[in-house]
């Protein structure tokens, strides 16, 4: 995946990470996996215990439909 190293907006480890459109990043982290992200949750992240934002991260999960990539929003935050 083409794209900068960043730190993961889930866990803060290391992730490539590259805009997908205009309000979203794409991760792809060792540890969390590939995922995308909104701007929006990516700020608020920012406040958030990491049990929170994995929280939110498995709530994209189960939302997602079979085969589809998990998007994880402020909506995803518990």
């Amino acid at each position: 995946m083409p794209g900068a190293t960043i730190a993961c907006v889930i866990c803060n480890q290391p992730a490539r990470a590259a805009p997908v459109f205009a309000d979203f990043l794409h991760f792809d982290c060792t540890a969390c996996g590939q995922f995308r992200a909104s701007a929006s949750f990516i700020e608020q992240a920012k406040d958030l215990p990491m049990d929170a934002r994995r929280q939110a991260l498995q709530n994209a999960v189960v939302r997602a439909q079979y085969g589809a990539m998990s998007v994880v929003t402020t909506y995803d935050v518990p």
